[in-house]
């Protein structure tokens, strides 16, 4: 009788097993959407986490852009966020009558996965949501992975080159110059924030970790042009600056190089 219940034991749970194992199959599994930079993409979506992927362009400017295009509570809203490596470089809301919300200005390393997540606030709620990735390209754009003196970013006379500054990594960016002949030279900084206020530092570096203690400065909104001191090169002699701190979510900037008599 022992053996006969025993027998009946693992006949059912064999087959609660057999039920759970249905049930899960069953589950659907939402696959994020890719996407393409610089295309407007109108969508339906509820209280689910709904993500669409694409990649980040190359020497560009990269921002997203996003409105609540449906009339809904005044109450209600939409979760957004941007993430890139699995690190948020946007949180946001959007609400109704609200307009158009857009991320930080923000310039990453080419080809990476980034994802745009959207979440309504209540699970049986239908929202449709307008989005798009604004790639900008921009000529002699910082490229990252620049954020140690090894993968610095090589910069030139009679150019100006551009860049963000990220609070969300830590972002340091580093420029090397190489003079072309024996003579003096200036880098000039400027923090080109308009609309609100941040700082970051400059700092020149007389070989990847010597720090020229004579060329350190807080570079602010509304300062303009900051120049380092006169700095005497040798020929083939190379000369690094690195970019660090910002005080807001990001800090953009522009620097060059020239010489002087």
């Amino acid at each position: 009788m022992e053996k006969v219940k025993g027998r009946l034991r693992g006949i059912i749970f064999a087959a609660m097993m057999a039920l759970a194992l249905t049930a899960i199959s069953k589950i659907e599994v939402k696959a994020a959407t890719a996407i393409d930079v610089n295309r407007i993409y109108n969508v339906t979506i509820d209280g689910n986490k709904h993500e669409y992927t694409f990649t980040t362009p190359k020497d560009s400017i990269t921002q997203v852009e996003a409105v609540l295009i449906n009339e809904t509570s005044n109450y209600d809203d939409v979760e957004v966020k941007l993430l890139v490596d699995y690190r948020q470089y946007w949180y946001g809301f959007l609400f109704p009558n609200n307009g158009k919300q857009y991320s930080d200005k923000l310039v990453f390393k080419p080809g990476q996965e980034a994802t745009i997540s959207l979440e309504g606030g209540y699970k049986d709620k239908q929202y449709t949501v307008a989005f798009r990735v604004i790639g900008t390209e921009t000529a002699n754009i910082e490229k990252e992975n620049n954020n140690s003196a090894s993968t610095a970013n090589v910069i030139g006379l009679k150019n100006t080159y551009t860049g963000i500054l990220n609070l969300a990594d830590d972002d340091v960016d580093w420029f090397v110059f190489k003079a072309p002949k024996t003579g003096k030279y200036k880098f000039e900084v400027v923090n080109t924030e308009t609309d609100n206020w941040c700082t970051f530092t400059a700092a020149g570096y007389k070989t990847k970790n010597k720090e020229d203690s004579k060329n350190y400065q807080l570079i602010s909104s509304g300062d303009g042009w900051k120049k380092t001191t006169k700095i005497k090169l040798k020929k083939g002699k190379k000369y690094y600056i690195k970019l660090s701190g910002s005080s807001l979510k990001t800090c953009p900037y522009q620097i060059r190089v020239k010489k002087v008599k």
